[in-house]
């Protein structure tokens, strides 16, 4: 991945979460965020963001009372989101701190969203198992390579320089980047296999929508997966 087309891509407005996005979240959303949290272990009090952006994942965190270091190359991204957690939850700014990089002290969790397919994985997994201290998990919402409706989307409406790694984030390549970093277990949860924006107004569909992936075939072809890695 190129660092620093990345870093200039997501420094510009036209290519970060909306914030009537943050304010109002579709219920696709909603339901993909309640799927990552449920995932979370108890006990757990700080987390990682990592590849936070403008708070997509964050500032459900902050609101669930978790103390966050938002993790973004994007400094641009950093300032919005500390502008929209003033914005959705200012009592909440207190527990959040921020960096370009990951911390170097060993941390509980490490978790993100629509990120692992912008960075580098044979670099960073070896990163993340390295700031997590033992028993620490890793949990990411990811897009699955195999379902074909992420090409249709990124030709028309997305830069594919810059979202491209979707190619790279499969179950196979997810897990052995993972496992060979020395993750002691890789599980995913499938999460849809047509694009649930289509039927977040329509309940039963939406419903029908994520039964479907969890069969086992359907299942390879998820639109997306949440991936838990333990250390």
């Amino acid at each position: 991945m190129n660092r620093e087309y990345q870093k200039k891509f997501f420094n510009m407005s036209t290519h970060q979460y909306k914030l009537d996005l943050l304010f109002r979240p579709p219920l696709y959303v909603r339901q993909e965020l309640s799927i990552l949290l449920s995932k979370i272990p108890s006990g757990i009090k700080k987390i990682v963001d990592f590849g936070c952006g403008t708070g997509r994942l964050t500032i459900p965190l902050l609101k669930k009372g978790y103390l966050i270091q938002g993790v973004d190359i994007s400094s641009q991204s950093i300032e919005v989101l500390k502008q929209n957690i003033e914005k959705i939850a200012p009592e909440k700014m207190k527990n959040f701190s921020s960096s370009s990089t990951l911390p170097k002290g060993q941390v509980e969790a490490i978790m993100g969203t629509d990120i692992l397919h912008h960075v580098p994985l044979k670099a960073i997994v070896p990163q993340f198992y390295r700031t997590l201290r033992p028993g620490g998990i890793a949990l990411f919402s990811e897009p699955n390579a195999l379902n074909i409706a992420w090409y249709f989307f990124m030709v028309i409406f997305i830069d594919w320089e810059a979202e491209k790694g979707v190619m790279h984030c499969h179950q196979s390549s997810l897990r052995q980047a993972f496992l060979k970093s020395g993750f002691k277990t890789v599980i995913f949860t499938p999460y849809g296999i047509f694009p649930p924006i289509f039927f977040d107004k329509i309940p039963f569909l939406q419903h029908i929508n994520y039964a479907l992936a969890r069969l086992p075939v359907f299942r390879l072809f998820a639109y997306r997966y949440i991936l838990v890695a333990q250390k």
